[in-house]
Order: C-alpha cells, then structure tokens, then sequence
C-alpha cells in the first residue's frame, strides 16, 4: 500500500509568507494609517485580533489544507495547485506596487499583462532556485512580526489598550444641566445672514428665534475642513487636529459619569460602544468589518479603470457596500443612505427626555450636507443627472466646473435645504419644550465646516479662494435659563466648544486642551485663526489666518442677498434672468407651432403630489424631469420655463446629461400653490428682441 503524501512543512510556508504578503500587508499598513477606520466600525479589542489571527493564519492555512487534501489524491494535481496558487500570490502581490510606481503610464490591461510577466518569472526562479525558497522560508518570523507590529501601532494610536478608557474623578457638585450639542454639515455661516449680517427672521425663524435668548458667535470658524480627521474630533475634544492622540478623551468620557446619553454619532465613534445609542453586537460589528475591507483591498489591488465600478470609499468610513439602515427597503442603497438622515434626527429628538440624571443628546447630521434633496416643508424631490449625489457640474474631485448656472442652482438648493434644517431644529426645540427641559437645557448648535459655491474651485476642500466659505460656521450657544440675545464677534474656533460645556457644567478635566470657553469674556482674544488642510496625498498641513473675517463674510452675504434676495422675496426660487416672465399669461400669440425633437417627462413623485394637493405653506414646490431627445442637442443652451394653466410660474435652464439626455429641476413660488393643477414645459426662445414659448410634449406612454 503507498503511503499518502502530505504538504511539507517548506510548502506550507512558502503559503503562509506569500498570502500575508499579498493580500493581509497592504491593508494593515492602510490601517495604521487611518486607524480611523477602526473608531468608526467600533471595534473591540476582540475584533481586531480575530480580524488578524482570519486574515493572517485562518485564511492561508485553509488555502494549505485544501494543497494538502489534493497532495493526498494525486500529487501530480498538487504540484500543479501549488505552482498555480504561489504564481497567483505573487502576481497579486507585484500589481498594487506596479499600479503605485507605473500606473500613471500604463493603461489597466499592461499593467495586469505586467504583473502576470513578472509574477510568473519569479514563480519559476522561485521553483527552481533553492536559495530563494530558502530565503522565504526563513521571512515565516517576519510576517509574525510584521502583525505584532500591527497590532502595535493600534494600541500606540489608543484604538485598543487605551490607558484612559475610565471617566477621571470629576468635581460631584456639577450643575443639574442638561446638554444638547448638534453639529449639521456643510453649513457655512453665511447661508443664514440677510443683508444687515443677522439671521434672516423669515426664511430661517426657528433658528433666528433660538438667536434671540443666546449667545451667536458671528466669528467663529472651524478648524479642519476635514469631517472626520479633524472638523468633528476638534468639536468633540477641544482640540486640534495634530494633537488628536487619545480617542477617549473627549465630551463623552467628561460627561459618562454624570449623564445619561441620548447619542448619535455618524461619522465619528468617540463614544464608548455601551453609552451610544447605536449598538452593535460582535457578530454585526465583523460581518461588516471584513466586508468594508474586501471593498477597500478591492480599491488597493485592481486598477484605477477597474476600481472606478467598486464602491466608493471616499465619503465615509464604512457601509461601503450598503447604507446601515433597514427601515427602507425600496429604495437604492444611495437614496436611503441619505433619507436615513431625517429618520436618526426624528429618532435622536424622540429620545429626548425629562430624566432624574441630566441628559447629554448628541447628534452630528449628514444636513445641510449633499444630496440636496429636500425644501423646507421637508418635502423630497430628486434629480435625474450626471453629478456628484445629483449635483451637476461637480467632478469626481469635488471641484465645480466653470458653469455659473450649476453653481447658482447648486447654491439655490443648498439655501432651500437649510431651511428644511431650520424646521427640524424648530420640531427639537418645541420636543424640548414639551418635555419640560428647553431653559434648564445648554443648547450648542455647529457645524463641522462650510461649503463653496465658486466655478473653478473645490467645494469643500479649503482653498486661498473659498476660505471664507469653508471656515466660518454657526455657532449658537444658548446657556441655561438665558433670556436675552448676544451677537460675539471676537475669534472664536470650534476647539471652543468643548471648554465652554466644561465652564457651564463648572467641571474640571485633568488632561490638556487647546480651546477655551467661549463665555469666558476676561481672557485675551485668540490672535488668529487656524485651519488644517487635508491635501490630495492625504497629508494634513496647518494654515493660518487673521482673526476677523467678517468684513470678508459681508461680502459674500451681499453676493448672496444680490443673487437670491432675503426675507419673503421670491428671488430664491426664481433668480433666472427670465423671471419676469413669471406671473405672465403664455398668450397664444408668443406660442410658436414648432414641435421640438425631444419630449419631457416630470417626474412621478412630484406629479403624484401636486395631483393630490400635498402642499405645505410657505415652501416652493419643486418639479423636476428629464428631457429625451431624437437627434444630438446642446441643453445646456436651454431655458424652460413650467407654465401650469397657462401661466408661467417658473423658469430654470436644463442640465445636460449626455447628447439625447438632459434633466432640469424648477421651484415654483408658495404663491403658486393653490393654482396649480396641470403642468407643462416650454422652451423659452428669444428672436428678433421678441420671447416666444415652444411647448415640449410629454414623453409617449406617460
């Protein structure tokens, strides 16, 4: 009988070294990185090293019992395996370092020809040079090490092991207050100005109301126009971003042992996984750690033409296969990522209560962030174009084309959607008031940083041009029982806000901060401004800038209140050139016969609620649709009007998608509500000084 032949002990480790190599390495030395990545899956201790001990030891070893069950059936097939399997490594080890040095000269396919070249080159010297499989024999020790390592720098970051993971003693005769911190995103100061630099009463008056008994700190600015490395982190620990180290020391460890939490955090984890009001259990936390890094390996391996189908990576931290949310299951995982925002706000503010132990509510909300999707009544519409989330003109890189048109509507939308936050911080406020707690309550409303609307320049990356949309923020902080108003205009930043719950609270922390109450009125104002900027190698440098931007701000406001006007004017949701004409009868004599090459279809959702009469006070309504042409047409050329019996009550100009498609988006005026019933589109032409309307037929089945 022949005796059965098993892998040898060398084989076995010739495996071992070559998957850590090609597929483990490359993702922990991303990890040590942005540790990051860690904080926002909260991860455990017990997480990280079952991630090690599957990725590491658990996944080769299967690939080395599956060599040996076929070394004992049929060694021929087993070498065969084996030389296949050491090939495919190393293949998958050469394309990533090719992709890095060589990817900017070669197209996907040379570069994946490449790595097959030379993968295969080395895989024979391997196979037929015994120095070399002796030298990879005696690396087994390496990639241990190479884990230890690993494993090392987490625990040097404070992801794991951390040395202040216990609340320090605390003064015990702090104050019965209770905190509420809300941090909106994407939200310049600006956005709320009228002409006379205050907040505008009429279009945002929950917020202008809260103004009224607070202190408003005109000037303040972030300090990072990065979310979640620096913006947020310098919100939640007082401060700055270089000196971010310890992840537990932060608003949350201050306040875990004198009160209860009502927390929801979106991008950042600094809050202990039992204090949050999102719980994961182990099982839930793995499953979705491992699938965040197939996709991100994904990105590490494949080339960029290959990696452009993957998921993207770049806008959170995790969930990038799908949004976490399950209450929504019709839609795509898009669309109900960013309609989770509004259900976590109505579930942070329904957890708001009257309690014996005072309340800590925390919510940081993805508004009036992008996809600008919502006007103030709260009432969705969505938008059928090439865009960044449904925002024309913007490029992969977040910088706006030079089209005036996209960034005014963009800008137009963004305003709207700041007044559908103003509404729901108005809901908080009466919750507040309902439960019994609005004046015992110390209120903090921010935002992590702002956002641009400048043809040629980034949208949110900090930039010579766009600082002064990018740095300054709301800052509103309205301390217990307070009656009356206070507009501060001195150097604020939002490493401030920490210190200035810690002075409310009167409470006292032992480990260092870089910010100071902001209610602190003796001590000498900061002398400038400081910003970090995340640049495209993902390195962080610190910027510096005078301390007074408001002259600088007045402009910007004056530009806005030029273009969208302020108060009740009906400029924010028409500012088109033609917007005369709203108001005005189509009269038959300016209709010309001609029937277009293309037809319209408005959307469904938006017909569905007009039909019905689902129509808010005081809110636009918005109509959007696509434009479908038979023969190439230039849409960006074109100016539309909305005409609903015969009178035009909105004008706008279409996008284009590509040459048989474009799509356009109105907002007709509340004026308009109670008149409208049908709806139609007219292109708008100009000849001979004179405007004439050419009706755009709906397309055929609708």
């Amino acid at each position: 009988m022949l005796k059965k032949q098993n892998v040898t002990l060398t084989e076995a480790s010739h495996i071992f070294i070559l998957f850590n190599l090609a597929i483990p390495q490359p993702v922990y030395n991303l990890l040590e990185q942005y540790n990051q990545f860690f904080t926002a899956h909260n991860s455990q201790l017990i997480d990280i090293l079952i991630l090690v001990f599957c990725f590491s030891f658990l996944f080769p070893l299967c690939i080395i019992f599956v060599e040996s069950i076929i070394c004992r059936t049929n060694k021929k097939h087993y070498h065969i395996a084996h030389l296949f399997i050491v090939t495919s490594l190393i293949i998958i080890y050469l394309l990533p370092i090719i992709k890095i040095y060589a990817g900017f000269l070669y197209n996907a396919y040379i570069l994946i020809g490449q790595a097959i070249v030379i993968g295969i080159i080395l895989s024979y010297l391997l196979h037929n040079k015994s120095f070399l499989r002796r030298f990879l024999t005696f690396m087994t020790p390496v990639i241990i090490l190479l884990c230890g390592n690993f494993l090392w720098q987490l625990i040097s970051a404070g992801v794991i092991f951390d040395k202040n993971t216990q609340a320090p003693a605390f003064n015990t005769k702090t104050k019965n207050v209770n905190v509420l911190l809300l941090i909106c995103d994407e939200f310049p100061v600006t956005s709320l100005m009228d002409k006379t630099m205050e907040i505008d009463k009429e279009r945002y008056p929950n917020i202008a109301n809260l103004a009224e008994h607070s202190y408003w700190f005109r000037n303040a600015t972030t300090v990072s126009d990065d979310t979640l490395k620096g913006a947020v982190p310098a919100i939640l620990t007082g401060r700055y971003p270089d000196h971010i180290n310890n992840q537990t020391n932060s608003i949350f460890t201050a306040l875990s042992e004198s009160h209860d939490f009502n927390v929801y955090e979106t991008y950042s984890r600094f809050c202990p996984q039992h204090l949050s009001a999102i719980q994961e259990n182990l099982g839930q936390r793995l499953k979705l750690l491992f699938s965040d890094l197939s996709v991100i390996y994904l990105h590490i391996l494949l080339p960029s033409e290959f990696a452009k189908s993957l998921p993207k990576i770049t806008h959170d931290w995790k969930n990038f296969i799908k949004p976490e949310t399950t209450e929504i299951t019709e839609r795509n995982g898009l669309e109900r990522l960013w309609e989770e925002r509004t259900l976590t706000f109505h579930k942070f503010m329904n957890n708001i209560k009257k309690t014996d132990t005072p309340q800590f509510s925390f919510l940081h909300v993805l508004l009036p962030h992008i996809p600008w999707s919502y006007v103030p009544s709260g009432q969705r519409y969505g938008l059928k174009v090439e865009g960044l989330f449904g925002v024309p003109g913007v490029n992969k890189g977040e910088i706006w084309e030079n089209n005036l048109w996209n960034t005014q509507q963009a800008y137009q939308r963004h305003l709207l959607q700041v007044g559908y936050v103003d509404t729901l911080i108005g809901k908080m406020i009466s919750k507040l008031k309902h439960e019994g707690v609005y004046d015992q309550t110390l209120i903090i409303i921010t935002a992590d940083h702002g956002v641009a609307f400048i043809p040629g320049d980034s949208r949110r990356k900090l930039t010579p041009e766009n600082k002064y949309e990018i740095m300054p923020v709301p800052l509103i902080i309205k301390i217990p029982h307070q009656k009356k108003k206070a507009i501060i205009d001195k150097n604020i930043e939002t490493i401030d806000i920490f210190p200035t719950v810690l002075d409310v609270l009167e409470l006292d922390i032992p480990w260092k901060i870089n910010g100071h109450s902001a209610i602190d009125f003796h001590r000498p104002e900061r002398p400038e401004k400081v910003c970090f900027k995340q640049n495209r190698m993902e390195k962080t440098s610190k910027l510096q800038y005078e301390k007074n931007f408001l002259g600088h701000l007045q402009s910007i406001v004056n530009k806005k209140v030029e273009l969208f006007g302020s108060g009740n004017s009906e400029l924010l949701y028409n500012f088109d050139r033609h917007s005369d004409l709203i108001g005005h009868s189509v009269n038959k004599a300016f209709i010309k016969n001609d029937t277009p090459p293309m037809s319209i279809e408005i959307n469904n959702q938006i017909r569905s609620q007009i039909e019905s009469n689902t129509k808010t006070p005081l809110s636009p309504i918005p109509v959007s649709g696509n434009i479908y042409a038979t023969s190439p047409q230039n849409f960006n050329t074109l100016n539309l009007a909305l005409v609903s019996n015969d009178t035009v009550i909105s004008v706008t100009k279409a996008y284009k998608n590509n040459a048989y498609e474009g799509a356009f988006l109105f907002f007709a005026a509340p004026s308009f509500q109670s008149k409208i019933n049908d709806l139609n589109v007219f292109i708008i032409s100009e000849k001979d000084n004179r405007i004439h309307f050419i009706k755009v037929p709906l397309r055929e089945g609708l």
